[in-house]
């Protein structure tokens, strides 16, 4: 929490269930949101090792939850360049809106993606080719919606891409050199990918 102008950070120490502990903290202080770290032996994401209380941090959180890297990711150099994932889901939105408020307070910039992921319905190699850059411009249509009446005139850049979500997300962290992104907690339910992204993650549901 910030006190003052000066921003110094206040200490408070905690006891009881971490997530539980934390998630009143957070409340209490009506925080942004809630960062915490991967733990030492957790700095790569399979679910198994991601960690209980991380688990239950985006399980119960009605607010964002950034998850860091482990220190050995090299650190960015700000983190005013901005990744949503987006799906179309309340949460997506949720995600989007979130971005807007953040990147208006930290003048950052915003690049939102669509990934879509299916199997096309033939074994025809041209067909199934069509049912997929249908599916990507239906992608690109609702994210195009959703950032036009979320972010209006705003500067934000959009792509869709064609894959697993989360290993596109991290490829378009690295590709487009974000230093953050943001995924809905509808994504939670995708298996995560063995490699952390280079930044931050940020997890909202769908009321921060």
């Amino acid at each position: 929490t910030e006190t003052g102008t000066d921003h110094q950070p206040t200490i408070e120490c905690l006891t009881g269930e971490p997530a539980e502990a934390l998630l009143t903290c957070a409340e209490r202080h009506n925080a942004l949101l809630v960062a915490v770290g991967t733990h030492p032996d957790t700095g790569h994401w399979p679910r198994h090792r991601l960690g209980h209380t991380i688990a239950a941090l985006l399980h119960h959180a009605n607010r964002p939850v950034m998850i860091c890297p482990s220190p050995a990711a090299p650190p960015p150099t700000s983190y005013r360049r901005l990744l949503v994932g987006f799906d179309d889901s309340p949460t997506s939105h949720a995600a989007l809106s979130f971005a807007r408020r953040l990147s208006d307070q930290i003048n950052g910039s915003v690049h939102a993606v669509a990934v879509v992921d299916f199997e096309p319905l033939t074994e025809s190699a041209t067909s199934a080719q069509h049912q997929i850059q249908a599916a990507e411009q239906l992608a690109l249509e609702q994210l195009d919606a959703a950032v036009t009446h979320i972010f209006g005139h705003s500067q934000i850049t959009t792509s869709t891409r064609y894959g697993r979500p989360h290993t596109k997300l991290i490829e378009e962290t690295d590709h487009a050199d974000r230093s953050s992104w943001a995924t809905s907690a509808a994504a939670r339910s995708a298996k995560p990918s063995s490699a952390p992204p280079s930044g931050a993650a940020c997890s909202t549901p769908a009321n921060p």
